[in-house]
């Protein structure tokens, strides 16, 4: 097998490889290409105002025929004229999507004066009169995203296509901006048969153009193409912005790319020298800075240092010159669009020319009479001769038909910042780094609003993505990238569901997943299947692409004719008067050699009749060494040669050594060196430590077999042989030892396609003595290989001196390729030469063992020596002593060794000590019995948790610690309490035990909708309420709906039935008439409601009493203001019960601010300054991370949440106070809306909010 090319760690398609792009620049070949591209100008509904004029497309036109026809790139124009107001009258902001719009953050692509300067996220923040919103006119101040853009007021048209310059509210049809993305589906323009160029403005900085790059997904889709600023399209001075983005849409870069474009300074695409594999990946452009100037930069020092730049590409279309200055691209820029255009665009060149093979044959055999060559497909991947409307690209060698996604949705919500839609799960993937989250991917990760939370996925289904296959086919398997995943999840997948044509489901149940592998599933289903449909419960999960293959000689590739390749040779074939062979393979033989004679070898792709390019030619003499002939030839540049033409195995196709290997031999044998290696050895030999031979980190000595017989064997394929040495047939070994186990490593475990049978080996030992030793019966399996086979059968074992070990198998299919006898590593070498102790060393008897609280039993084995396990009494456990301390050991065998035993044992009592809190969460435990050694306890789940499992008892084991619980304590909710005015939807809610996340749907009774602050326009009906965390549900109201409140200057002259609520009935009495409004379930008035005719007069001056001060600029006339204001600030003026005064204001109130007082047309004062008070302002702090205790109290919305665990606005995970320590309950949390208070809800004395004066309540009769 042959590896596939390897591109360089800066590329992304094989035309970045030097190779390839090298196959564009030989010497004699031309590469015409005529190329079609589409100019879209917008028009008025009639033909009129074009977005650009027919001289703007007729003189850029020209300038890029200039600029490409030298290199053999001949565009050819089409303009299409859009005939559409609604979209020639918008402006097209780049980058900027509806989603941003008033986001709380600044972007910066969304600064414009069309957008309200981002929906007011970019400007400084002006208060908005609530009483302007709503009212007909559209105020500056109030048309943001804050003041729910003036309620409407700024985007009045209902007329399709007309739009407005003040409005700035996303969702609304007049408004007068749009993003690319939208402009593009609208139009429904792809770019399969030509290259689009859109027109779009700019906001911020100021941007001349935009490209797709062709490996983005959306090349050749309606979001592809080009974006230029009109303002820089065929304008005299500015022609070369259109000749720098068709550079970029043809895969070129920047010329400063790995200088002024690049991570860090030593991220390893950084340019240094002209290279083919960093920076623009152009070996013909020197690296330069960003620069602007017609000549060299001048020298930089930045962090990465001083640098100098001589030689610099400034004249290049590619840099950042102006026209003045830019004039050229280089040979390899020219090589990479022509390898671009042959990749990925042949749609625009109308040809029904295959495309060439990019790289010259391999040598692959060579042989005494025959020269064996292999070649790569064609650039552009063409299995099969290309058809207008055939689908025959998506079909493999089998006859197989392969397709991805090319529709994706999902129930899930997507998140506000308008990233991880399901349109990202379309098409072949694209996710340049998995395991790291990625833009270019689905989540289902939905963050709360100005919340640092995520919303799970909720039981039963979790969160689901379905895709949508073009064609629905028989499938052989199911491919998913899923390129990031949560570390909370123990199952990736709960379930993948294939529907069929026939819209029948097929469930294949949870799957395991990783992130650096697609999941590939095999499927054996008769049914075609259209759709797929994926459920995780791994809310932070990300899935790049889905890939549907059919099972071979699909109907839709029965009629796909496969291409063909031309061999053609100099000298020529003698038998061939075309000097030529055809044939389908990608591999040929020639028998028409000569020794010592010069081949010259090149290969046409065939369609038909049509013959493309010829690729770059092999040279080769025949009988010369060749890269894979298992020699290394110095005199070629080869550092190795294993033989193989494989990149990944230490030896590269290119017979170069690769990373971290070293190779040794002829042919090459490629290793990695271990970290403890001492450095090469000499010649071929394999060097170990005389005295550590064989030795296993885990302290024990492993033995590869010396000697091996077998009772069948193929000398020639496979013989016994191959056993000995490292890496049945009876093995035998040189040092008879002391065996703990053999490792027996497989190469085959014998099974056959479809059978579920298990071959199996019976293994016997023998010792020194010749004495055979059963080991047993044991199945084989490669998924637990080696196989181990142990020689201990427990404690009281004694341990046999192998000499050799011999296996029957059940089956012949059964290979092995290695046996490893492993012995204890402090049992020296010598004492495992024979039956004596070690010289220097008497055979003394150790003292008696004896053990408090504990029992032995000894034996002697064979070798003499003595053996002892020693067992604890109840309650009690075995520990080693020694001087590193103690550890705690299950059983062990003491050996007495020169009158020493070799451990220190004693056996101690053992406590577990109470369950800690981790080992069930939301529990407490209770022991009756103790925490001793076998003694259990018995856990009671906290409420609201709820117990889930089989058993609620925990043992406390030998080693110290408790047995695994085999329950848990779930934190659910109950039944939802019945929320007033409001209809239960979820039917599934009347029940309790829900899950934390899963949601409650209600509709709101009519003349109520859903409470909301800030309130929206239009008010929802619909109500959707979350299980949390703390086994509560979320708070959710219906409200009625209000009527805003009549003016103030109507204040003592009307009566209402219901105050502001639906269909009440308000009457103004002005003397001899009376006039009539009702509100109306819509929130409004039916009629408006104005001053009686013929009144006048003044009111009296407004006391000045209770501390606050009046500022009457207009007088004291009917209709006039005074502003109030606190004589001692820092102070607010409020309404106040007539039965209160300031200090006996609570933090739960939360009193009404009042900046003015009207004269009414009763000639009074409203509010009433005698129910005017002072009291103490809000620090100007909330939502800072630190709790201010002036400004916990409800008029101050409890510092913005800063004071309650539950609400606090940042990450610190716990309240801060800030300045001095708090007096009494000043820090506590106060909120009865925190979670830390609606767990045992309070309800707070005295009056209502609506009682401490609210202006909206009209009188009622």
């Amino acid at each position: 097998m042959i590896s596939s090319i390897s591109l360089p760690p800066c590329g992304k398609t094989l035309c970045d490889f030097p190779d390839v792009s090298a196959g564009y620049n030989r010497p004699g070949v031309k590469w015409e290409k005529e190329i079609h591209y589409r100019v879209v100008n917008l028009c008025e509904d009639d033909g009129s105002r074009p977005l650009v004029s027919a001289e703007q497309i007729q003189r850029q036109h020209q300038a890029l025929s200039e600029a490409y026809s030298p290199h053999s790139i001949h565009w050819q124009l089409n303009i299409v004229e859009i005939h559409n107001s609604s979209l020639r009258n918008r402006v097209v902001l780049p980058g900027c999507e509806p989603g941003k719009i008033g986001n709380d953050q600044c972007d910066p692509e969304c600064k414009h004066l069309l957008t309200g300067y981002d929906g007011g996220d970019c400007r400084f923040f002006r208060p908005c009169n609530s009483r302007k919103k709503g009212d007909g006119v559209c105020h500056l101040e109030c048309n943001t995203a804050r003041d729910d853009y003036d309620d409407g007021d700024c985007c009045l048209s209902k007329e399709p296509g007309n739009t407005s310059r003040t409005c700035f509210d996303p969702d609304a049809q007049g408004r007068a901006y749009m993003s690319v993305k939208e402009l593009r589906d609208a139009l429904q323009l792809n770019n399969t048969l030509f290259l689009n160029i859109f027109f779009a403005g700019s906001a911020g900085e100021e941007l001349a153009g935009a490209a797709t790059w062709p490996w983005d997904k959306e090349a050749l889709s309606v979001q592809g193409g080009i974006i230029v600023n009109p303002s820089y399209y065929g304008i005299p001075g500015h022609t070369n912005t259109m000749i720098h983005e068709v550079g970029h849409a043809l895969g070129l870069y920047h010329v400063f790319k790995g200088v002024s474009e690049r991570e860090s300074c030593d991220d390893p695409c950084s340019e240094t020298e002209p290279s083919m594999e960093t920076g623009d990946l152009c070996a013909d452009t020197a690296p330069t800075p960003k620069n602007k100037l017609c000549r060299d930069p001048d020298p930089t020092n930045d962090t990465c240092g001083q640098m100098f730049y001589t030689g610099t590409p400034y004249n290049n279309y590619m840099s950042y010159s102006d026209d003045d200055c830019a004039n050229s691209f280089t040979p390899n820029q020219v090589a990479r669009m022509h390898c671009y255009l042959d990749l990925k665009y042949q749609g625009w060149t109308r040809t029904n020319k295959p495309s060439h093979v990019p790289l010259a044959p391999i040598v692959v055999k060579q042989s005494g009479d025959s020269l064996t060559i292999h070649w790569q497909a064609p650039i552009s991947g063409e299995l099969y001769e290309r058809e207008l409307g055939s689908m025959c690209e998506l079909c493999a060698a089998d006859g197989s038909f392969q397709q991805y996604a090319y529709q994706a949705s999902s129930p899930r919500v997507c998140d506000n910042s308008g990233y991880w839609t399901p349109e990202e799960a379309v098409g072949p993937p694209d996710v340049d780094h998995p395991c790291q989250p990625s833009l270019q991917a689905w989540s289902p990760e939905l963050h709360i609003f100005n919340t640092n939370m995520s919303v799970p996925c909720t039981q039963p289904l979790g969160c689901i993505l379905e895709l949508n296959f073009l064609k629905a086919v028989q499938p052989q398997t199911l491919t998913i990238w899923i390129t990031y995943l949560s570390s909370n999840e123990p199952t990736t997948l709960s379930d993948v569901e294939l529907v069929t044509e026939y819209n029948e489901s097929l469930h294949l149940g949870s799957m395991q997943a990783f992130c650096d592998t697609p999941l590939t599933i095999r499927l054996t289903t008769d049914q075609n299947v259209s759709t797929v449909r994926i459920y995780t419960f791994d809310a932070r999960m990300e899935i790049d692409a889905a890939l549907l293959v059919s099972v071979p000689h699909n109907s839709i590739c029965s009629a796909c004719r496969l291409v063909k390749y031309r061999v053609v040779r100099n000298p020529p074939f003698k038998r061939d008067q075309h000097m030529s062979r055809t044939q389908a393979e990608r591999l040929f033989t020639d028998k028409e050699v000569t020794l010592d004679q010069k081949y010259q070898y090149q290969v046409q792709v065939m369609a038909g009749s049509v013959v493309g390019e010829p690729s770059p030619p092999l040279i080769h003499t025949f009988g010369a060494p060749f890269c894979g002939d298992g020699e290394v030839n110095e005199d070629l540049g080869e550092e190795c040669d294993d033989g193989a033409l494989q990149n990944g195995d230490g030896c590269s196709q290119k017979c170069r050594l690769e990373p971290s290997y070293r190779c040794t031999g002829i042919p090459s044998l490629c290793y990695i060196p271990s970290a403890d290696s001492m450095g090469d050895f000499p010649d071929d030999s394999i060097g170990l430590s005389a005295n550590c031979a064989g030795q296993t980190s885990q302290g024990y000595i492993d033995q590869w077999a010396s000697h091996a017989v077998a009772s069948h064997a193929d000398l020639r394929k496979c013989p016994v042989s191959r056993l000995i040495g490292e890496p049945v047939h009876k093995v035998s070994f040189d040092k008879p030892s002391l065996a703990e186990s053999f490792h027996i490593y497989l190469s085959s475990d014998g099974s056959l396609p479809g059978s579920t049978s298990k071959a199996v080996v019976s293994a016997y030992l023998t010792d020194v003595r010749g004495q055979s030793h059963s080991l047993g019966t044991h199945e084989l399996s490669c998924q637990m290989n080696p196989v181990v086979l142990s020689a201990l059968h427990g404690p009281k074992s004694p341990m046999y001196k192998a000499k050799s070990l011999t296996l029957y198998f059940s089956s012949s299919k059964i290979g092995v390729f290695g046996v490893t006898l492993r012995s204890p590593a402090h049992i020296s070498h010598s004492a495992m030469g024979g039956n004596q102790p070690p010289l220097g060393q008497s055979c003394r008897s150790c003292y008696p063992l004896l053990v408090a609280h504990g029992s032995t039993h000894c034996s002697v084995d064979m070798d003499g020596e003595t053996l002892c396990s020693v067992t604890c009494d109840q309650g009690h456990v075995l520990y080693s002593v020694s001087k590193t301390g103690r550890k705690v050991l299950k059983d062990t065998v003491l050996k007495c060794s020169s009158g020493k035993w070799n451990l220190m044992v004693t056996c101690e009592r053992l406590d577990c000590g109470v369950p800690p809190p981790s080992l069930v969460f939301h529990a407490s435990f209770s022991c009756p019995e103790g925490t001793g050694l076998g003694k259990q306890c018995y856990f009671t789940c906290l409420p609201p948790a709820k117990f889930q499992g089989m058993n609620q008892w925990v043992t406390c084991m030998w080693d110290g610690l408790w047995s695994l619980p085999e329950g848990y304590c779930k934190i659910e909710c109950d039944a939802p309490i019945p929320i007033p005015h409001a209809k239960l939807i979820t039917a599934r809610c009347q029940l309790g035990n829900h899950d934390v996340g899963s949601t409650c749907r209600y509709r709101c009774k009519p003349g109520y909708h859903v409470a909301e602050a800030p309130e929206r326009r239009p008010r929802r009906k619909f109500l959707k309420i979350h299980c949390l965390q703390t086994g509560l549900w979320a708070v959710g109201r219906c409200i009625p709906i209000l009527c805003e409140p009549l003016p103030i200057i109507l204040q003592g002259m009307y009566n209402c039935t219901r105050g502001l609520e639906v269909d009440s009935k308000c009457t103004l009495h002005c003397g001899s008439y009376t006039v009539t409004t009702v509100c109306s379930k819509d929130g409004t008035w039916t009629e408006k409601l104005s001053l009686c005719q013929g009144l006048i007069g003044a009111c009296p001056a407004p006391p000045e009493i209770n501390d606050i001060h009046y500022t009457c600029d207009n007088g004291h006339s009917l209709g006039a203001n005074c502003t109030a204001s606190c004589v001692y600030p820092p102070n607010d003026p409020v309404i106040l019960p007539d039965n209160m005064t300031a200090d006996s204001v609570e933090h739960w109130m939360n009193p009404t601010k009042v900046q003015s007082i009207m004269c009414t047309g009763t000639l009074k004062w409203y509010p009433d300054p005698a129910t005017l008070h002072c009291i103490p302002s809000c620090e100007p702090f909330p939502a800072d991370g630190w709790c201010d205790t002036i400004n916990n109290r409800a008029y101050c919305q409890y510092d913005g949440g800063d004071c309650c665990a539950s609400t606090l606005s940042s990450n610190k995970g716990q309240v801060v106070p800030f300045g001095a320590e708090c007096e009494e309950d000043e820090c506590t949390c106060r909120d009865p809306e925190a979670e830390e208070n609606r767990s045992q809800r309070t309800n707070w004395p005295g009056h209502s909010p609506l009682a401490l004066g609210d202006m909206r309540n009209p009188p009622t009769t």
